[in-house]
């Protein structure tokens, strides 16, 4: 349970005869950001429950905060991002259209559309040299892109570094 002291006005910061000190960061600003509650403020139960909600948002929220997504300049919740981080836009190995492709993976349905894997490579027993090419292909244009983004990383820490 959440403790919370009472005092009468002093030097000690309050709200509602509520000391703040005593009470974590988000209980403050609950406090603090809802005029409202004063009517309540000398029921503890009341209080308490506020606060578990509180804390229950907190624990849930971050997975549906939104978040921009900056190579495809779309609002996403956290969830979504990360997964869709996983991915970039390839083109399939065969006809060349353009395709989904995870990052981490290395294995031919990942460089091929739908209709090509289950036409050139599905019963195949031999991995086909295009197929190979473009894993070659992929891995060096991931290597850049890390590589672009350190270099990004790297100017943006000597700019705004103090010394």
């Amino acid at each position: 349970m959440i403790e919370i002291r009472r005092q009468k006005r002093g030097r000690a910061r309050t709200r509602f005869e509520i000391l703040l000190s005593s009470l974590k960061p988000r209980y403050r600003r609950v406090l603090l950001d809802n005029p409202i509650i004063e009517r309540n403020s000398r029921d503890d139960r009341f209080l308490q429950c506020l606060f578990l909600i509180e804390d229950s948002r907190i624990s849930v929220s971050h997975l549906r905060r939104p978040h921009i997504n900056r190579k495809e300049k779309k609002i996403l919740s956290y969830f979504d991002l990360r997964r869709s981080l996983k991915y970039i836009n390839w083109e399939c190995a065969y006809c060349k259209i353009v395709i989904k492709s995870e990052i981490h993976n290395y294995k031919p349905e990942n460089f091929t559309c739908k209709k090509c894997f289950d036409y050139y490579v599905r019963n195949s027993k031999i991995i086909n040299q295009r197929l190979i090419d473009e894993s070659l292909r992929f891995t060096d244009h991931l290597k850049r892109s890390i590589k672009e983004e350190q270099t990004k990383f790297l100017k943006y820490i000597k700019r705004n570094d103090e010394s």
